[in-house]
């Protein structure tokens, strides 16, 4: 649909009059309409998600480059934190889009974020612990994979991997020397040249 300035059809209008609607302690994009409201509330949204899925608006918000291709960013940007709810699923959804549309900002956080995700839950491998003896050893585990999950890591660019890759050593280096087990010896220093 071409964009006609000042027309109420042009889809980038439309979007911006929904974004100034939205309720302003919902901290979600999509949101639950109020039953009945008159076009001049400022308010149109009750303070209940529907959903947290931003990929659908992303072509759009590209396509028009407008402000809402930020928007989506930062909501993707403010997924990537302990406690949301996230899954390995939609963070490669996240991931992949980020890639798509060049959010390098996103991707920098995403790759942060993956750095401290199991490297085996991001190849959509899980293990379920069985029976454990009262000594804390493990006497039977099931190990179940999902492909769709691993397809779209390998989906995932090789420098984007890799950089998961290269954080995640990083961390768990930091997170080593910080327990200071005793078994654990200082790195070697040598000189660089």
């Amino acid at each position: 649909m071409p964009e006609i300035k000042g027309s109420i059809y042009c889809p980038v209008l439309s979007f911006g009059m929904y974004l100034s609607k939205l309720h302003p302690e919902c901290d979600r994009l999509w949101q639950r309409p109020k039953e009945s409201f008159l076009e001049s509330d400022a308010v149109w949204f009750c303070n209940v998600p529907v959903e947290d899925n931003v990929l659908q608006i992303l072509p759009l918000a590209h396509e028009y480059q407008c402000d809402l291709l930020t928007e989506c960013e930062n909501f993707m940007t403010n997924m990537c934190k302990p406690n949301t709810q996230l899954t390995v699923s939609t963070l490669l959804d996240f991931i992949l889009t980020g890639e798509m549309y060049g959010l390098t900002r996103f991707l920098k956080v995403a790759v942060e974020f993956c750095a401290h995700v199991d490297f085996e839950l991001l190849n959509g491998k899980k293990i379920q612990m069985g029976f454990i003896d009262e000594y804390g050893n493990c006497l039977s585990y099931h190990k179940a994979e999902d492909y769709t999950i691993a397809e779209k890591f390998l989906e995932i660019e090789s420098e984007t991997r890799y950089a998961i890759a290269e954080k995640r050593l990083q961390y768990l280096e930091w997170k080593t020397k910080l327990c200071k087990s005793d078994a654990l010896k200082d790195d070697y220093t040598i000189p660089l040249s």
